[in-house]
């Protein structure tokens, strides 16, 4: 029996000391501890328990939960000067994302040369030993396999490139922006695409781009022009761009937001979209110039369109007197503030139901009391959702003070 008891303990021991190995992460998880990738041989590895150490370098345009777990590779190019070569972890269990650095130094800081998914495209310098970073794009982890290998120079390259404007607002109407590249080909193109992705990565818009769009220059050298549309109420926020282009079957050369090459200094990796939907619902109410303005009355009611906006009412009609009405989880009619009673005997107090613009972070309603018309100080009471609709939330604050400790009491929203 004594011999069965320490069987089992020594098991469960094992079972421990294979349970902690296999949560360890993996060696090249820190960048100092970087495994070493030859040319043209695939380096295996894999994202399961790696971490994000404290001060890495994240890729611009990528952020948690889409950058998680990442392991680390150095890499010097075998061939002998500056020729273009390709990364690619095609072949991966886990979805990637591929980014190389420099470190000229050799101590950091890095600087980021390109980041895509599973494939990119530079020209990589033998004198330099690059820093490769491959992270998971979710919480499934799973084996990495990565290889860098010479390719042929891309029929295309991107000289520079502008967005004019680079700031477009997109509240009340579509947005056109004049996207201009200079490009240096070995081939004519013959078919390729612009597209804008919003903050989620969407695309929000495209156009065509081919040979018919250069409006100087030669195929060696030229210079391309283009239009793209951003549709009326699209996500305000940093849309990135993605230039693709194709010249043949063989020949593709694609730039920007996933694409395979990198950029050159100081070419724009984004444009700003701004969406104000304030701006937006005083354009579907009709008004304009000085009667779209947010502390304008248009229709005198001595509540202001911001006012108007918030409580879902009508800025052309005198409706100031409408308060807001809930049933159940429904809200059953939009208007103002309603106050009202609550609770028994001494402690009454005063209760406040509110509406809140669904998706609006621009506006933070502020509920106050006061014991005369001045002095009002904000409420430390959370605001509960009590009804919602399609466009607003009922938020019901109540107050903490019994009317009973009180000659009066007021309350009030501030918008």
């Amino acid at each position: 029996m004594n011999t069965l008891r320490m069987t089992s303990a020594c098991a469960a021991a094992l079972a421990l000391l294979v349970s902690s190995a296999s949560a360890a992460a993996p060696a090249n998880d820190d960048r100092a501890n970087a495994a070493t990738l030859q040319s043209s041989v695939t380096a295996t590895g894999t994202t399961d328990e790696a971490t994000l150490e404290a001060g890495e370098p994240i890729p611009a345009g990528w952020s948690a939960p889409a950058y998680q777990g990442s392991v680390w590779w150095n890499w010097t190019p075998a061939n002998v000067g500056i020729t273009w070569h390709e990364l690619s972890t095609e072949g991966s269990s886990t979805d990637t994302v591929l980014s190389v650095w420099s470190d000229q130094n050799g101590a950091g800081p890095l600087t980021l040369i390109h980041v895509n998914t599973s494939r990119l495209q530079f020209q990589a310098d033998s004198a330099v030993t690059y820093k490769i970073a491959v992270a998971s794009r979710s919480a499934t982890r799973g084996s990495v396999s990565l290889k860098a290998f010479v390719i042929p120079t891309p029929f295309a390259g991107l000289d520079s490139a502008n967005f004019t404007p680079s700031t477009v607002d997109v509240s009340t109407s579509a947005a056109s922006i004049t996207a201009e590249f200079v490009l240096s080909c070995s081939q004519e193109i013959i078919s390729g695409s612009l597209g804008l992705y919003d903050q989620s990565n969407n695309l929000v818009a495209s156009t065509a781009v081919d040979a018919t769009h250069r409006t100087a220059g030669t195929i060696a050298s030229g210079a391309y022009g283009v239009s793209i549309s951003v549709p009326q109420g699209s996500p305000a926020g940093t849309y990135h761009w993605r230039l693709g282009l194709v010249a043949g079957a063989y020949y593709n050369a694609s730039f920007g937001w996933e694409g395979l090459s990198a950029l050159p200094a100081g070419v724009p990796t984004s444009i700003s979209v701004q969406n104000d939907p304030f701006k937006a619902w005083a354009s579907a109410k009709g008004l304009s110039g000085a009667d779209a303005a947010p502390n304008a009355d248009p229709d005198h009611d001595r509540m202001p369109n911001y006012m108007e906006y918030a409580c879902g009412l009508d800025p052309t009609k005198h409706d100031r007197a409408t308060t807001v009405q809930v049933s159940g989880s429904s809200i059953t009619r939009n208007g103002a503030p309603a106050i009202s009673m609550t609770g028994t005997g001494a402690q009454q107090h005063l209760r406040i139901v509110y509406l809140r613009r669904v998706g609006d972070t621009g506006t933070a309603p502020r509920v106050q009391f006061c014991d005369s018309l001045s002095g009002w100080t904000d409420s430390t009471a959370t605001p509960v959702v009590i009804a919602s609709s399609a466009t607003h939330e009922a938020l019901m604050v109540e107050d903490t003070c019994c009317v009973a400790e009180k000659t009066t009491r007021f309350a009030r929203v501030q918008y």
